[in-house]
């Protein structure tokens, strides 16, 4: 595959080049804040200045970018994998749109790990529906978000199974205790923890844990390149982790 790279200088765009090299892929093109020459591929500030011929683009920038992404890709009729997080409802709606002319691909967690854990989840909420829900996420001490994109994404799929779910992010104070319904979710952020997903299922004496820890951003590089192989001439529409992981 020949990719364009969005947040082709940060910390996953780093790893998703090394990645790529190591599997005998290209990145054709990078898009990031400072435009620099002479490397393994050649990096630019804005996407209108691409011109290199790529398969897929895939983009672990901003939501800031999302709407030269979405316009470049649909205008190319590249699919399209999306890495980013923190987008708003509007900006999904942007996707759904673009999704009806490409290949759109999204999801806050490209970690197989984390698509195989958010089936599971499903499955045992079916399961177990009075079992009480909390979701903690750990995280290393310069995420800026919280509660990660993944913890939000995980309370998205119990919800689907039960849509009277409500979550309550993080508790304090003096209150009359927690209701069946409500999930709560908590963030822990310190040192360099790459992340830590549990949603714990807690019933009268007893509980069950699912739990995935990365130990390297390579996991979510090599999810995202395995995101962007699958995506190759499949017919527009919206994918997700879950697709690939089918």
């Amino acid at each position: 595959m020949q990719i364009i790279l969005l947040g082709a200088s940060g910390r996953m765009g780093r790893a998703v080049a090394a990645a790529a090299l190591q599997q005998g892929h290209g990145i054709a093109a990078g898009v990031a804040l400072e435009e620099e020459k002479g490397g393994a591929f050649p990096i630019y500030r804005t996407l209108q200045e691409v011109t290199e011929p790529a398969d897929v683009v895939l983009d672990f920038s901003s939501p800031a970018l999302l709407n030269d992404a979405l316009a470049f890709a649909t205008a190319r009729r590249l699919p399209l994998v999306i890495a980013a997080t923190g987008h708003s409802d509007s900006a999904v709606a942007a996707m759904e749109k673009a999704a009806a002319h490409i290949a759109l691909l999204r999801s806050g967690n490209m970690s197989l790990g984390i698509a195989l854990m958010r089936r599971l989840i499903r499955q045992v909420h079916k399961a177990l529906p009075s079992f009480d829900i909390e979701i903690v996420e750990k995280h290393h001490r310069m995420k800026k978000d919280a509660p990660s994109g993944t913890a939000l994404m995980l309370f998205d799929d119990l919800k689907a199974v039960d849509p009277s779910l409500h979550s309550v992010l993080g508790r304090s104070g003096i209150g009359p205790g927690r209701d069946s319904k409500e999930v709560g979710i908590h963030a822990i952020r310190g040192g360099t923890l790459v992340g830590e997903h549990s949603v714990q299922f807690v019933g009268q004496n007893e509980m069950l844990e699912i739990r995935h820890e990365s130990y390297s951003r390579e996991i979510f590089a090599l999810g995202a390149l395995t995101a962007c192989h699958f995506v190759l001439g499949k017919a527009p529409g919206m994918y997700t982790m879950d697709d690939v992981f089918a």
